[in-house]
């Protein structure tokens, strides 16, 4: 064996870090240090995740295409296809392909041949993959869920979700980030989600009107399944006119009193420190109560109305007048615009008490042989850890998060 000149093991012949049971200590840790702090409102474990890239970063990282091309993330991969179908012929039969072994399974591209509105990976290859990010997300975020469960009684859990996942276009099975809101409800206490925006946003010059649509037909796709209290956890309309900060977001607020549970917003930022990548352009903008000088803002003044006069008389979620089908399928493999973002262009011909219902998809529930951290136990045994992972590549022991893989920071 190879030994550095230090003395030491190179790092990919040591023993494989757990990162998940790091993550598991570090909950423990903190929530038992917090169960009786009267400051504390909920957990989240992760801001916007996306799989592969991380929190806060929105697209995949360069050279990613969207899967986790790491060793752990292969293993993991062709691991869950052996747990689904349990034989080779079965995977040839749904992908239309003839490997002649396991090892033979390939990562999907994701690259779109407009001309001919197909993907360079078979359609059922992409879905499966697709499935198996939703999938790895889950088994990530349930034992450090539980962790916090197990140390603090006394708060709410939940995970706060990106803006983006089942409202995709032609070609972009690339840009679904890997999360299912309704599908964690089984887990969390309530459900969140982001709408956030832009006077130069990918988008420029959507109106006010489109802005709050997009906000409340996510509302409405959070809320398939079993009933959660929904929150909208942040929700920014960016400009450098702090006047159209303050009409946008109210009008987001307002335009979604029928379909959350709640909000909640910035209260302080420091504009003449950006965070980079914020905003296309990088300009100081505030979209907080306060200014760095703690004076309110203009948003600051119309929240602070809108929790007196607005909400209090007004806000109550509405049960849906239709309910529309939502194909996973056609979602998440898209050759033409999503349903969802169909919904959000062309709302004048929709009630906005649209509802949404697709089913649980089973394949988020597949339990792999000797899994540490099965994803429908709810008490996992962490006895045989070692032992399972020395099946894997070392560096890591889990396809979503932590050392040596493109994800989970």
């Amino acid at each position: 064996m190879m030994v550095a000149s230090t003395g030491e093991k190179p790092l990919e012949n040591r023993p494989s870090i757990d990162s998940i049971d790091v993550l598991r200590h570090f909950w423990l840790t903190l929530a038992s240090q917090l169960k009786t702090h009267p400051s504390v409102f909920s957990y989240t474990p992760a801001v916007e995740w996306t799989l592969p890239a991380s929190n806060l970063t929105w697209f995949p990282p360069d050279g990613s295409s969207s899967v986790v091309s790491s060793p752990q993330g292969i293993f993991y991969w062709r691991a869950w296809l052996m747990a689904k179908y349990k034989t080779l012929e079965g995977l040839n039969t749904s992908w239309g392909t003839q490997l002649a072994s396991w090892n033979d399974v390939q990562l999907p591209n994701y690259e779109y041949i407009s001309s001919a509105r197909k993907y360079k990976s078979p359609d059922n290859q992409i879905l499966d993959y697709q499935n198996f990010r939703d999938w790895s997300t889950l088994r990530y975020f349930k034992p450090q869920i539980e962790a916090i469960r197990q140390a603090d009684p006394n708060h709410l859990v939940t995970i706060s979700n990106h803006m983006r996942f089942w409202n995709l276009w032609e070609g972009a099975a690339f840009g679904f980030l890997g999360a299912t809101p309704f599908e964690q409800k089984k887990w969390v206490d309530y459900v969140t989600f982001h709408a956030n925006f832009s006077e130069t946003d990918p988008e420029p010059g959507r109106t006010d009107e489109e802005i709050v649509r997009y906000a409340t037909v996510l509302a409405r796709f959070c809320d398939i399944g079993v009933p959660r209290p929904l929150m909208l956890e942040e929700f920014v309309f960016a400009s450098t006119n702090p006047q159209r900060v303050a009409e946008v977001q109210s009008k987001i607020l307002q335009g979604t009193l029928a379909h959350v549970s709640g909000w909640t917003t910035w209260y302080l930022q420091f504009p003449e420190n950006p965070q980079q990548g914020a905003d296309p352009v990088d300009l100081p903008v505030e979209s907080s109560w306060l200014d760095s000088n703690l004076n309110p803002t203009p948003w600051g003044l119309a929240a602070a109305a809108l929790a007196e006069e607005v909400i209090p008389s007004q806000i109550g979620w509405k049960p849906p007048i239709e309910v529309v089908p939502v194909s996973r399928r056609d979602s998440l493999v898209p050759k033409s615009l999503s349903l969802l973002t169909r919904h959000i262009k062309d709302w004048a011909r929709r009630s906005d008490l649209t509802g949404y219902n697709a089913p649980h998809e089973p394949d988020l529930d597949i339990l792999l042989d000797g899994d540490p951290y099965p994803i429908l136990d709810n008490q996992p045994d962490h006895s045989h850890v070692s032992d399972w992972q020395n099946q894997a590549p070392q560096g890591d022991a889990s396809p979503a998060g932590g050392t040596g893989i493109n994800a989970g920071q």
